[in-house]
Protein backbone atom coordinates (compact mmCIF):
# COMPACT_ATOMS: atom_id res chain seq x y z
CA UNK A 1 0.00 0.00 0.00
CA UNK A 2 1.69 3.34 -0.79
CA UNK A 3 1.99 5.94 1.99
CA UNK A 4 0.04 9.24 1.23
CA UNK A 5 1.87 12.53 1.87
CA UNK A 6 0.59 15.09 3.83
CA UNK A 7 0.18 18.75 2.74
CA UNK A 8 -0.01 21.71 5.30
CA UNK A 9 -1.55 24.86 4.10
CA UNK A 10 0.44 28.28 4.66
CA UNK A 11 -0.60 29.93 7.42
CA UNK A 12 -0.38 26.70 9.85
CA UNK A 13 3.52 26.56 8.61
CA UNK A 14 3.61 30.53 9.23
CA UNK A 15 2.04 29.86 12.89
CA UNK A 16 4.45 27.09 13.72
CA UNK A 17 7.95 29.16 11.85
CA UNK A 18 6.04 31.74 14.71
CA UNK A 19 6.78 29.76 17.80
CA UNK A 20 10.24 29.01 16.91
CA UNK A 21 11.09 32.32 16.33
CA UNK A 22 9.13 32.67 20.35
CA UNK A 23 11.91 30.10 21.28
CA UNK A 24 9.71 26.86 21.77
CA UNK A 25 11.94 24.15 21.27
CA UNK A 26 11.52 21.97 17.84
CA UNK A 27 10.90 18.60 19.26
CA UNK A 28 8.02 20.26 21.34
CA UNK A 29 6.53 22.10 18.46
CA UNK A 30 6.49 18.88 16.42
CA UNK A 31 4.84 16.61 19.06
CA UNK A 32 2.11 19.64 19.89
CA UNK A 33 1.08 19.90 16.11
CA UNK A 34 1.57 16.38 15.07
CA UNK A 35 4.07 17.03 12.64
CA UNK A 36 7.69 15.19 11.64
CA UNK A 37 10.53 16.59 13.70
CA UNK A 38 11.97 17.82 10.98
CA UNK A 39 9.61 19.89 9.43
CA UNK A 40 9.50 22.81 11.93
CA UNK A 41 13.78 23.43 11.08
CA UNK A 42 12.73 22.89 7.29
CA UNK A 43 10.52 25.99 7.12
CA UNK A 44 12.22 28.21 9.16
CA UNK A 45 15.18 27.50 7.34
CA UNK A 46 13.47 29.03 3.83
CA UNK A 47 12.12 31.72 6.38
CA UNK A 48 15.54 32.61 7.45
CA UNK A 49 17.07 32.70 3.68
CA UNK A 50 14.57 35.55 2.76
CA UNK A 51 14.66 36.94 5.47
CA UNK A 52 18.38 37.69 4.91
CA UNK A 53 17.70 40.03 1.77
CA UNK A 54 16.69 42.59 4.38
CA UNK A 55 19.39 42.90 6.72
CA UNK A 56 20.05 46.29 5.41
CA UNK A 57 16.80 47.56 6.10
CA UNK A 58 16.70 49.31 9.13
CA UNK A 59 14.86 47.50 12.44
CA UNK A 60 11.35 48.93 12.08
CA UNK A 61 10.96 47.61 8.53
CA UNK A 62 12.50 44.13 8.92
CA UNK A 63 9.97 42.69 10.19
CA UNK A 64 6.98 43.74 8.34
CA UNK A 65 9.12 42.84 5.19
CA UNK A 66 10.56 40.05 6.47
CA UNK A 67 6.39 38.59 7.01
CA UNK A 68 5.02 39.99 3.73
CA UNK A 69 8.08 38.10 2.02
CA UNK A 70 7.24 35.11 3.84
CA UNK A 71 3.52 34.86 2.93
CA UNK A 72 4.33 35.35 -0.88
CA UNK A 73 6.89 32.78 -0.89
CA UNK A 74 4.41 30.50 0.83
CA UNK A 75 2.12 31.02 -1.85
CA UNK A 76 2.96 28.02 -3.34
CA UNK A 77 1.95 26.12 0.09
CA UNK A 78 -1.48 24.83 -0.48
CA UNK A 79 -4.56 26.38 1.07
CA UNK A 80 -6.80 25.10 3.63
CA UNK A 81 -8.15 25.63 7.28
CA UNK A 82 -5.33 26.58 9.51
CA UNK A 83 -3.76 23.56 11.40
CA UNK A 84 -5.38 21.02 9.08
CA UNK A 85 -3.77 18.52 7.18
CA UNK A 86 -4.93 16.40 3.96
CA UNK A 87 -3.73 13.14 2.92
CA UNK A 88 -2.82 13.04 -0.68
Amino acid sequence: MKKMRRRYDREFKISVVAELERGKPVAQIAREQGIHLSLPSRWRDEWVRYRRLYRTWNSNNIIRQCQVRLRRISSRWPQKAAGTASVQ
